[in-house]
């Protein structure tokens, strides 16, 4: 759980909090995006963005109305193929557990 967005991310502005609105009148009409783009910059690696081509297209917050991803997973220092699976947690009983999806991975 980072409360960060991605670069490249689209963001459901429809379905976000008033926070997160106000967030992106505040930053010129797009939510900040620094943090994540740091953590890229220094050779960690997204693993859902690495292993699906749909990654900016999908939610972890809020359960109710996924309109963005801030939770990741993130590896550094690891061949790539060894990242098997990334997903968002969506089924039926994770919307009642947290307000965000949870996230996991598969290396091996």
């Amino acid at each position: 759980d980072f409360n960060a967005n991605a670069p490249g991310q689209l963001i459901g502005i429809d379905r976000v909090k008033q926070a997160t609105r106000e967030a992106m009148t505040a930053n010129g009409g797009d939510v900040p995006r620094r943090l994540i783009q740091r953590i890229l910059d220094e050779g960690f690696v997204d693993t859902l963005a690495a292993l699906d081509p749909q990654w900016n297209q999908k939610g972890s917050f809020t359960t109710q109305q996924p309109g963005q991803r801030l939770d990741y997973i993130f590896t550094h220092g690891i061949e790539s193929g060894r990242i098997k699976a990334a997903w968002i947690e969506q089924d039926r009983l994770a919307k009642y557990a947290s307000d965000h999806f949870p996230v996991g991975v598969e290396i091996v």
